[in-house]
């Protein structure tokens, strides 16, 4: 949805979502612009559909690759978490399942991506603040990994820099309380006889769990 709005807000954007699979960014993109859509009909129409109709127009759906084009010049697309998207350049970029990308990846591929700002009549606002914008969505893993590591540091800055930015958390209790997840579930996942208390505190605890 945020990057949705950010297209539409800032006219020839170049959005970059990229996952640990470049195949699971693309079913990760389509399935959530498609549940949107559905939901906020104005949003669809924002998005040009048809390229036959459109000479130019980046909107495409393959196996691994999808790329949704705006009336406005703004593009959303997933990109690889490999070194294939060197030399690709976007103004934001969404990492889903961060914990899932190599943290050399991230540095050294996928965050030069926003070394080109966006422009309007020719000119770069140097306080416009979608430039360089970073979203990292994740599964909870292990306190020695990458993702935990680069949480506690958006932390420390959401509380040294307050307007640069943001942690936001939850447990399978939101989903539940606006019945996306059936509370049953839950309770028979806990009472099974398989379960591992460490293993749902990371998928549904939002729990980071210590190596042993």
């Amino acid at each position: 949805m945020c990057l949705m709005i950010r297209a539409i807000l800032y006219p020839g954007a170049q959005i970059f979502v990229a996952s640990g699979g470049k195949e699971q960014s693309a079913n990760i993109l389509e399935s959530k612009v498609r549940e949107i859509v559905k939901l906020i009909p104005a949003l669809e129409n924002e998005i040009i559909w048809d390229t036959r109709a459109t000479p130019g127009a980046k909107t495409r759906r393959t196996k691994d690759s999808v790329a949704y084009s705006f009336k406005n010049g703004s593009v959303i697309e997933n990109v690889s978490a490999s070194e294939k998207t060197r030399g690709r350049r976007a103004q934001s970029l969404l990492c889903e399942e961060v914990i899932g990308i190599d943290d050399t990846i991230l540095n050294e591929v996928l965050l030069p991506t926003l070394n080109v700002e966006r422009r309007v009549n020719g000119q770069v606002d140097p306080d416009e603040v979608f430039n360089q914008s970073q979203v990292y969505v994740t599964t909870a893993g292990f306190k020695s990994s990458f993702s935990y590591q680069k949480l506690i540091q958006l932390l420390c800055m959401s509380i040294a820099k307050p307007d640069k930015a943001i942690v936001l958390g939850g447990s399978w209790r939101t989903p539940v309380m606006e019945g996306l997840l059936n509370r049953d579930f839950v309770a028979d996942l806990m009472s099974d006889g398989t379960f591992n208390e460490a293993s749902f505190e990371r998928e549904y605890r939002i729990l980071y769990s210590i190596n042993y």
